[in-house]
């Protein structure tokens, strides 16, 4: 028996799915061996064929073409084995199901076949090594600079959950930067104002999308007034990060953007030396080391320097 799914996997057989003009979406036949599949009215919506899956599903890219109403169908020969209806409307940017091209990584782990690009693993290193590299490293940190600088290193990678490649301050390429070592990570948010987001989506060629509240909601980010949150999937130049070989290669390099926001504000290291995380979030907030939410980024670097204060106990006088 065929039926259609949606890109989870899910049957949409019989009901009304929305689309739009331009926007290709994934739906699939489940046993769809030797069947023809595609719209009613090839003016109002185009189909091509993705091929199968070894779960005897065959894969399509169905996309709008006109403001209009068709039915899809399954057929054999004249019989129609399955059906839904396409609602074609104008293009829509909001949900992670715009992102009709997202994919997964190759075999080797790679998304493209630039010798540069590494595949991304976690590295999760101690935070007592992160505090004695930079105590060597940067002769104008004190005790509690490092600690503080290694607050942000915890805070941007949920604790080194979710550091990768030994990229400690989770540090972006440039958008043509690609001649370098680097990596690609899954679902890379971004705040950003809704005219720049939806410009940066609608150039994204499907790697893209905005997020909805109620995504927003379950993956319990925080946005501030006037500002929406853009997603973007590998290989877009958005999820492209700089890798790096070792902890210490690491380390080096994201201190070199910390020098660069000290270059820039002259109360950047005795900020970082009194162990002040709210006025060390806003610095870097104003040098656009990132782009979330400031309140938050200062709440829980101030907690990552409690943990790190706990574990590694009193600052030696």
């Amino acid at each position: 028996m065929a039926h259609f799914v949606n890109a989870k996997g899910t049957r949409i057989s019989n009901t009304i799915i929305k689309g739009g003009i331009g926007q290709p979406m994934t739906i699939g036949v489940y046993g769809a061996a030797g069947m023809t599949v595609g719209p009613n009215d090839a003016s109002i919506a185009g189909i091509t064929c993705q091929g199968p899956d070894g779960n005897q599903i065959t894969w399509y890219h169905l996309t709008g073409k006109r403001v209009a109403n068709v039915m899809v169908e399954a057929k054999m020969g004249a019989s129609v084995w399955d059906y839904f209806q396409l609602a074609v409307g104008e293009p829509s940017y909001y949900g992670a199901e715009k992102a009709w091209a997202k994919g997964p990584p190759n075999k080797d782990g790679r998304y493209t076949t630039n010798p540069n690009e590494v595949p991304a693993k976690n590295t999760k290193p101690p935070p007592g090594d992160v505090v004695k590299l930079l105590l060597d490293a940067w002769s104008d940190l004190t005790e509690t600079g490092a600690r503080t600088l290694t607050a942000q290193f915890m805070h941007e990678t949920g604790e080194g959950k979710y550091c990768f490649n030994w990229n400690l301050g989770n540090v972006k390429c440039k958008q043509n930067e690609t001649s370098i070592p680097h990596m690609y990570l899954k679902d890379t948010w971004e705040l950003l104002s809704p005219n720049v987001a939806l410009q940066m989506v609608k150039d994204s060629n499907g790697l893209g999308y905005i997020a909805t509240d109620e995504e927003i909601k379950a993956r319990k980010w925080s946005r501030r007034g006037g500002t929406v949150i853009a997603v973007f999937e590998p290989p877009s130049y958005v999820a492209r990060f700089k890798s790096f070989a070792s902890l210490a290669d690491g380390a080096q390099r994201w201190m070199d953007h910390h020098r660069g926001v000290a270059k820039r504000f002259s109360e950047y290291i005795p900020t970082v030396n009194g162990g002040d995380c709210t006025q060390v979030a806003d610095l870097l907030f104003r040098a656009h080391y990132y782009t979330g939410n400031q309140a938050d980024y200062a709440h829980n670097m101030i907690a990552m320097k409690l943990k790190i204060d706990r574990l590694l106990g009193p600052v030696k006088s």
